[in-house]
């Protein structure tokens, strides 16, 4: 009976996992800055998320709004920030942070090109095995030299 309790204990409603993704994709605070506004325990709340197919997949969009949200405000500081210093390095981390969230969308293009070619190797036909012994090359007598 008493592990039935410690399940319900360590349960978060769907519901309130839902509101907390939507609000997470429409805000600027991080996701476990917003778990400890609403007083939830942030790994349990990720655990509870992955849980759930669908919770993780609107984490996933969530996390890909955000994204998008911050490549969008790099282009509002570098229009606004008269401190050059500064403006970069809030744009550096807007697009660190949207990396992060989105590597398909905003991370590092990576290309390979390899060209392998296979050559053609033949194998050398075995020499067929005579009956008479093979007679190896004479070595010279030691006690002669």
């Amino acid at each position: 009976m008493a592990m039935v309790a410690d399940q319900d204990k360590y349960h978060i409603d769907k519901n309130i996992l839902e509101n907390l993704i939507t609000e997470y994709s429409t805000t600027e605070m991080s996701f476990d800055k917003l778990c400890k506004s609403k007083n939830l325990d942030t790994y349990l709340t990720h655990v509870n998320i992955n849980l759930n197919k669908d919770l993780k997949d609107k984490l996933l969009h969530a996390r890909k709004d955000k994204a998008r949200i911050l490549a969008e405000q790099t282009i509002d500081v570098s229009d606004t920030e008269n401190d050059s210093p500064k403006a970069t390095n809030r744009i550096k981390s807007r697009q660190w942070l949207a990396r992060c969230y989105d590597t398909e969308t905003y991370g590092d293009k990576l290309t390979v090109d390899q060209n392998t070619s296979i050559k053609e190797y033949q194998v050398p036909m075995a020499v067929p095995c005579s009956d008479t012994p093979q007679q190896s090359p004479k070595t010279p007598n030691i006690e002669s030299i």
